[in-house]
């Protein structure tokens, strides 16, 4: 989607109003808002490349198939519950190299 617009207005009628240390106080403020902002981007960016990072681990990625450590994890989890179920569990595989 869409990044968020956002606009700080800050006004007076009177000009005095603006002294030395409130401007001081806002310029802090609006780089402190900045880096959040920049903060929050990056780890969205970052979590999204992890995402992507771990769905090309388990795919292959001409065809986008689940690949073999992906049949290697799914295969453990299946064991482990037919285990635990008392069920037996039968596995065939076809290796197309």
């Amino acid at each position: 989607g869409e990044a968020p617009f956002a606009v700080l207005v800050i006004e007076s009628e009177e000009i005095q109003h603006f002294t030395r240390s409130l401007q001081e106080t806002l310029k802090q403020l609006t780089t402190s808002l900045g880096l959040g902002l920049s903060r929050y981007y990056e780890q969205r960016e970052l979590e999204q490349a992890k995402a992507e990072i771990e769905i090309l681990a388990r795919h292959d990625m001409l065809t986008h198939l689940p690949n073999r450590r992906f049949l290697e994890e799914q295969l453990e989890q299946a064991m482990a519950r037919a285990e635990r179920h008392g069920k037996l569990l039968a596995v065939c595989m076809l290796d197309l190299d």
